[in-house]
């Protein structure tokens, strides 16, 4: 075949070789993005928001079992109360113990790690609340609804802190999304 036409017939399927490869590494450098956004969406925000809520509904839990054991406490033996409140101390201390966890994390805003600091020394509060509660109750029910009020009160402060840190996350995760989708745009 004459030169020119060989480059005739060979130029245009090199150029559409050469612009669906450039096609290619720009697809895939997007997806690359994509999936980063997206792993820090599921690691960072999901695994935040798993924390806040899962560390909110413990602390329930020990506040309802608490409440419960409080309503009986005349019928149970020492041993019996003695072993719920070492449920109850052991329950707060995983939430106190994740939070410090969460709080220790290199990846989290200013706004989060400081919720992380205020929920502490709250939750220890709490902690000391209940033991003081159901000490009273043991031998002074009056004076074991008071403690248990104060107990209460901890354990409402400490929710609030819990949800607002569940609400930050939510917006986080959001702008997280947002983001991840203008990556993919872009």
């Amino acid at each position: 075949l004459p030169m020119k036409l060989r480059h005739k017939l060979l130029v245009p399927p090199v150029v559409a070789i050469l612009f669906l490869l450039a096609l290619g590494v720009l697809s895939a450098t997007m997806m690359a993005r994509q999936g980063l956004s997206m792993a820090a969406l599921i690691k960072d925000r999901g695994g935040a928001m798993t924390l806040a809520l899962t560390s909110a509904q413990g602390i329930s839990q020990v506040h309802s079992a608490a409440y419960r054991l409080f309503h009986s406490i005349e019928v149970k033996t020492e041993e019996q109360v003695r072993a719920a409140l070492d449920g109850y101390k052991a329950g707060i201390a995983k939430v106190i113990k994740d939070v410090t966890e969460f709080g220790q994390r290199d990846s989290l805003l200013p706004q989060e790690r400081k919720r992380a600091e205020v929920l502490l020394p709250l939750l220890a509060k709490y902690q000391a609340d209940i033991v003081q509660a159901v000490g009273l109750g043991q031998v002074d029910r009056v004076s074991g609804v008071g403690a248990m009020e104060a107990a209460e009160a901890s354990y409402q402060e400490a929710t609030k802190t819990f949800d607002a840190l569940v609400d930050l996350q939510r917006e986080l995760a959001a702008d997280a999304s947002t983001q991840g989708a203008a990556d993919f745009r872009n």
